[in-house]
């Protein structure tokens, strides 16, 4: 597991991380976060309900946030956990 993470760890700081993403969140203001959904549906049931049979690859944090205001920093925190 170890390796696993580490090897992940590599493409998450790689400067081609868009080239490998496969989905995008949307905050705000505009700026778009590139993300891998098998990852994201595999730790978290949010996005694995999210992302169940949707071919939709853009993803706005406001419809998703409802009631909440999430910021890109916030968000870049949140996923890097």
């Amino acid at each position: 597991m170890k390796k696993l993470s580490e090897n992940l760890d590599s493409l998450f700081q790689s400067p081609d991380f868009d080239l490998y993403s496969d989905a995008k969140l949307v905050v705000g203001d505009g700026r778009e976060i590139p993300v891998h959904r098998c990852i994201l549906a595999a730790r978290s049931p949010f996005f694995r309900q999210l992302f169940a049979g949707k071919e939709k690859n853009r993803y706005e944090v406001k419809e998703l946030a409802k009631d909440y205001d999430v910021g890109f920093d916030a968000l870049v925190s949140v996923l890097e956990y």
